[in-house]
């Protein structure tokens, strides 16, 4: 059989990206990072100039008593009420698949062609998952340019506009998220007041996973080994648990290990959105010949490059569900 060829190669990768990521891209992709399997619960692709999001603000109605035999009266609807976030799409995200010109003229047949695949592959989501969590974990501040919402941007309520609205003009206040700059040394008060005021602050709309980071999570992990002791049980006396998850009322607790190691996410699922923009979630592009320098003098590489691009979107609807801890410190 005759080597497999650039053109050959970079159709099989785009097949492959295609037939085997695109239908069920976050399935396929975001299993081993604890946020993106909470956040692949809301994702899917989209449309549109912008990702639009309609938020929840308060009662479009507010009921009312009338007066005897008054009969119904229109509310008014109002802008500040109920209305619409708008999320800018990400600028492209930009992965490559660099094959060495050789392997592709030596390498032959359907077993080598699926075993550079996969291999290529393999490496583009884990360089893929890296970045993209990278970036979901960094400080508002820190963004790049053209990035997506991070959750330091959605929960941190120092970030005053998201998605175009302003928590700090009038009628916004139910676009503010909770934050805990100087939380309880102690996991529990410090994760319990929190759910406490996210809930009040969304009026009875309680986080429904916490992510922390590695000092909250040993701290959590410490309060546990002094309440429970496993006396029997499988194995024998005195068995050693490793916990996975552990629950506050309901409420998983996640240790997250991309998570900076101070802080505590307080998400409610179901108003996060994960989108990616339709037909550009690991997109193969033509491959393209490099030029590069070695040893100072610029020469055309006989390399195939391939790029692949995903542009995405992260917003909410309820910005107020949303919570975050920042500066957990645990007690001696």
């Amino acid at each position: 059989m005759a080597a497999i060829g650039t053109t050959a190669y970079g159709t099989a990768l785009s097949l492959a990206l295609r037939n085997f990521l695109s239908n069920k891209p976050i399935n396929q992709t975001y299993t081993d990072h604890p946020l993106f399997d909470t956040l692949k619960k809301n994702a899917s692709s989209a449309t549109g100039p912008r990702l639009v999001v309609h938020v929840i603000g308060g009662s479009v109605a507010q009921p009312n008593f009338t007066s005897t035999g008054s009969g119904l009266f229109a509310p008014t609807v109002t802008d500040d009420i109920a209305g619409s976030a708008e999320f800018q799409w990400s600028r492209p995200l930009v992965g490559f698949v660099r094959v060495r010109y050789q392997d592709l003229e030596e390498n032959a047949g359907k077993t080598q062609l699926a075993d550079r695949l996969r291999v290529n592959i393999d490496d583009l989501l884990e360089q893929t998952k890296v970045k993209i969590v990278t970036l979901l974990h960094t400080e508002n501040g820190s963004l790049p340019a053209g990035s997506f919402s991070s959750l330091d941007t959605l929960c941190n309520d120092a970030v005053t506009t998201v998605g175009g609205i302003d928590y700090t003009s009038a009628g916004n206040s139910f676009w503010r998220p909770v934050t805990e700059t100087s939380p309880s040394s102690d996991p529990k008060v410090a994760i319990r007041s929190m759910v406490q005021n996210i809930t009040k602050n969304a009026k009875g709309v309680r986080p429904d996973v916490v992510h922390v980071g590695e000092d909250i999570w040993n701290a959590i992990q410490e309060y546990i080994d002094a309440k429970a002791t496993i006396t029997s049980g499988i194995g024998g006396t005195d068995v050693e648990l490793s916990w996975q998850s552990v629950s506050f009322g309901g409420i998983e607790v996640r240790w997250d290990y991309d998570c900076p190691a101070d802080r505590a996410y307080f998400l409610h699922t179901p108003s996060l959105y994960f989108k990616y923009l339709t037909d550009n979630f690991l997109k193969s592009a033509s491959a393209k010949q490099v030029n590069e320098a070695v040893s100072g003098v610029v020469n055309t590489s006989l390399d195939e490059v391939f790029p692949v691009v995903t542009i995405m979107s992260v917003g909410t609807s309820q910005r107020r569900a949303l919570g975050m801890i920042d500066g957990f410190t645990a007690g001696s």
